[in-house]
């Protein structure tokens, strides 16, 4: 079994979501930070162990597969020490240091979502059959985009942020 950690202490929004569940589709052992409101919602997803950013260092952790970091700075420099040697570090946050990464014997990834047909028709078929669970944190008419924009400005949102562009 794989162990991965997903850093994010804003969690659970809508990205910390799949990327728990997802890891947890693959098999994997999933630590996450997050602050004590949030500890029941991520292990409900999947987690295996939720790490109250407020009160322990996530940097504790060793010998981790597979870090997913999506804060950068602070959060991502004390992540290298977490993996193994041959582990893996993916950033959605920053650029991670290819001279950092040849020193831990790290494989290092930038990730810049793109749009893609054939990964959105497998994350639908995933929540259609119930393995992928996609939390609604609220919804909104096009006429209230700002106050979505807001919302999620907040960093509070515990799912997606729906735009309803039909009504």
């Amino acid at each position: 079994m794989h162990s991965f950690y997903y850093a994010c202490p804003t969690c659970p929004g809508a990205v910390g979501q799949f990327a728990i569940q997802l890891a947890k589709l693959r098999g994997a052992y999933v630590y996450t930070t997050t602050s004590a409101r949030n500890t029941e919602l991520v292990l409900g997803l999947g987690a295996d162990q939720a790490i109250d950013y407020q009160q322990e260092d996530f940097s504790d952790l060793k010998d981790l597969d597979v870090v997913f970091d999506t804060l950068g700075g602070d959060a991502l420099a004390n992540s290298w020490s977490t993996l193994k040697a041959k582990g893996r570090l993916v950033s959605v946050a920053e650029v991670p240091d290819e001279e950092t990464a040849q020193k831990h014997d790290i494989s290092a990834f930038f990730c810049f979502v793109q749009p893609n047909r054939e990964q959105l028709t497998h994350l639908a078929e995933l929540a259609d059959s119930g393995h992928l669970t996609v939390n609604i944190d609220s919804e909104f008419t096009l006429e209230q985009a700002a106050e979505a924009h807001e919302r999620s400005e907040t960093g509070r949102a515990r799912g997606k942020i729906i735009v309803n562009v039909s009504e």
